[in-house]
């Protein structure tokens, strides 16, 4: 375990300390490993691992068509803000990686689109140089904190659309909120089963009600990763919340 850690880093522990905080390292290809250990906290807050005692390998894959429903059922008159949705390990990623290809080529009429790729997964960026296909005419923000993404995004390339891995907190998710008034359209993904699940989260319900997206993409579970479970326009779900019935709906 100590010897795959030190590969892992790249013989660099110390270069890694801040992902190595958040417990996950990416390498080259998009590959990520999780890491488990010992947490090293600091006025209540984690700042290193050690004694690491185990390392989650997941393989990163690119499958260029596998949006393609979504491409075609929210994507095919205009581009609208939407929100990808699942359990862990359903594909979220994958299907992020899909549409920034398909977004930014021929298929769409080269939309010009910023890549947020705060864990760098999306891009798999090493050295510079992208180990994804992200299309032509993509911007990637490698490593970049989605507050200051969005802002360099919006500020510097005039993006016709901006595209986020995984809204983790109220500080990502505020990041992107402050970014609606520049008229930019939003892609995201988030860890929710079903609508009980994103009712539960604050930050996520922010957006919702700010009208970062127009619809939410529900994808099944870890069994089936990519395939989608139901694609739900955003005004049904606020039409079941004004009657007060969200909170009972299971799927």
């Amino acid at each position: 375990i100590n010897e795959s850690f030190r590969i892992i880093c790249g013989y660099s522990i110390h270069s890694h300390t801040e992902h190595i905080r958040q417990g996950f390292i990416t390498i080259k290809g998009g590959h990520r490993a999780g890491i488990c250990g010992t947490a090293v906290v600091s006025d209540g807050k984690i700042t290193a691992l050690r004694d690491i005692s185990t390392i989650n390998m997941r393989i990163a894959r690119q499958i260029p068509d596998i949006a393609n429903e979504i491409l075609y059922a929210i994507f095919s008159n205009k581009i609208s803000g939407t929100l990808i949705a699942g359990p862990p390990a359903s594909g979220k990623t994958t299907i992020l990686r899909a549409l920034i290809y398909s977004l930014a080529s021929y298929k769409f009429g080269y939309k010009k689109v910023a890549v947020i790729d705060s864990r760098g997964e999306l891009a798999a960026v090493f050295k510079g140089c992208a180990q994804t296909g992200i299309g032509a005419t993509s911007d990637i923000f490698d490593g970049y904190p989605k507050g200051a993404g969005v802002s360099a995004a919006v500020r510097v390339m005039a993006p016709d659309i901006i595209i986020a891995d995984e809204i983790g907190d109220k500080q990502e998710s505020d990041a992107i909120a402050d970014g609606l008034n520049s008229g930019v359209v939003f892609i995201a993904a988030a860890h929710a089963k079903n609508m009980r699940d994103l009712s539960r989260r604050a930050h996520i319900q922010k957006l919702i009600d700010l009208g970062a997206f127009e619809y939410i993409v529900f994808l099944k579970d870890r069994e089936t990763p990519g395939e989608v479970k139901e694609i739900l326009p955003v005004k049904i779900f606020q039409n079941e919340k004004e009657q007060g019935i969200c909170l009972n709906i299971s799927d």
